[in-house]
C-alpha cells in the first residue's frame, strides 16, 4: 500500500506501535486512548442507493442501533446529514448526492471502525412499487486498512513477513536436510509460537496458558518432573515442515535445560494403548487392537506420517 503523505506515514507507524504493545495492557490502553484519537482519525465511506427512484413515502436510517428521525422520499442530502449528525459520534459525518442519484456518506473523525448504516424502516414507493435501499462500504482509508492488514489471523504475504520481523522469525529456514519456506498458514502459526515463546518463562502453567491463547484444545503438555516434558500437538496445527521449523528454531516453549518430546497425531484424544481396571479403569482416549470379532474403523491407524521428534 502506497504511503502518500506525512500523515499516512504517522498513521502507519502508530498502528505498528499499538500492535507492539498489545501484550502489555496498561501501555496498550494508554497508546490507544491518547495516540489513536490524535493521529489516527478514521474515515470511511458508505454509499446508499434507492432502486427504483422513490416518488413517495418515508424511511429511517440507523447507526449502531440508534435511529434517525423519519426521513422523506425527497429530503435533501443536507437534511439527511443533519439527522445523522444527531447520533452520538457522528458529528463530523458528511452526506452528499441525492436520493434520486444515490447518497454518499463520509464518516470523519472516528477512532473505531465505522459500522454500516441500516435502513431500519423503509416505506418508500416508486408509483405503487416498493423501493429497495442498498447500503455498502465503498472506501476505507489507510489507517484502518493498515491496522486490519496486520491482524495476525488475516495478514498474508509481506504483511506476515513484517509481523515475523517484529516477533523475531522468518519464513525461510535452513535445516540439516533441506531449506523450508513456510506457507502463509504455517508461517502465521510459527509467529504465534514465537509470541508464546517470547512471553513464557519457566512456569509450565504460564506456558500452557500462553499456548491456550492460540491453540486451545489442540495440544497436551506433560511434565514428567525428571527434567523432561512432552507435547502432543494435533496435526491440524500445521504441516510437518512447520513442526520441523519449530524444533529447528527452538520455538517450542520449555523451561531452561528441560528436554522435550513432540508427538504429532491426527487426533489428540485418540491413542493406542491398554488400561487395566486395577490402574484406574478404562480410558476414553485409549484404544486397543482391533479384532475380527470387534472391529472399529473409527479408531486411528498407526502411520509413518504420524512422526515423532
Amino acid at each position: 500500500m502506497a504511503v502518500t503523505s506525512t500523515l499516512d506515514l504517522v498513521n502507519y507507524y502508530a498502528n505498528l506501535l499499538i500492535f507492539q504493545y498489545k501484550s502489555k495492557p496498561n501501555a496498550y490502553n494508554t497508546v490507544l486512548s491518547t495516540v489513536t484519537p490524535l493521529v489516527i482519525p478514521q474515515t470511511s465511506v458508505q454509499s446508499i442507493t434507492f432502486s427504483p427512484s422513490p416518488t413517495s413515502g418515508t424511511f429511517v436510517l440507523s447507526y449502531d442501533g440508534i435511529a434517525t428521525s423519519t426521513l422523506n422520499w425527497n429530503d435533501s442530502a443536507g437534511t439527511i446529514q443533519t439527522a445523522l449528525r444527531l447520533i452520538s459520534g457522528l458529528g463530523q459525518l458528511v452526506v452528499t448526492g441525492s436520493i434520486a442519484d444515490g447518497l454518499t456518506v463520509t464518516f470523519n473523525g472516528l477512532t473505531v471502525v465505522a459500522q454500516l448504516l441500516v435502513a431500519s424502516t423503509n416505506n418508500l414507493l416508486a408509483s405503487s412499487s416498493p423501493v429497495t435501499i442498498s447500503i455498502v462500504e465503498t472506501d476505507l482509508t489507510l489507517p484502518l486498512a493498515v491496522q486490519n492488514a496486520f491482524d495476525i489471523n488475516t495478514a498474508i504475504g509481506v504483511q506476515l513477513d513484517i509481523l515475523g520481523k517484529y516477533t523475531g522469525v522468518v519464513r525461510t529456514i535452513s535445516t540439516p536436510n533441506k531449506t523450508i519456506t513456510l506457507s502463509d498458514d504455517d508461517f502465521r502459526t510459527l509467529i504465534k509460537f514465537a509470541v508464546v515463546q517470547n512471553n513464557s518463562g519457566s512456569s509450565l502453567g504460564i506456558i500452557e496458558s500462553n499456548l491456550n491463547q492460540f491453540f486451545e484444545g489442540k495440544f497436551i503438555v506433560t511434565d514428567y518432573k525428571t527434567m523432561n516434558m512432552s507435547y502432543i500437538f494435533a496435526q491440524s496445527i500445521g504441516s510437518s515442515d512447520l513442526f520441523t521449523a519449530l524444533v529447528q528454531e527452538k520455538l517450542i516453549p520449555k523451561p531452561m535445560a528441560v528436554g522435550f518430546t513432540i508427538i504429532n497425531p491426527p487426533d489428540i484424544t485418540q491413542f493406542f494403548g491398554f488400561s487395566l481396571y486395577e490402574n484406574g479403569g478404562v480410558s476414553d482416549v485409549v484404544k486397543p487392537f482391533n479384532t475380527y470379532e470387534d472391529f472399529n474403523n473409527t479408531w486411528a491407524f498407526l502411520q509413518y506420517q504420524d512422526f515423532i521428534f
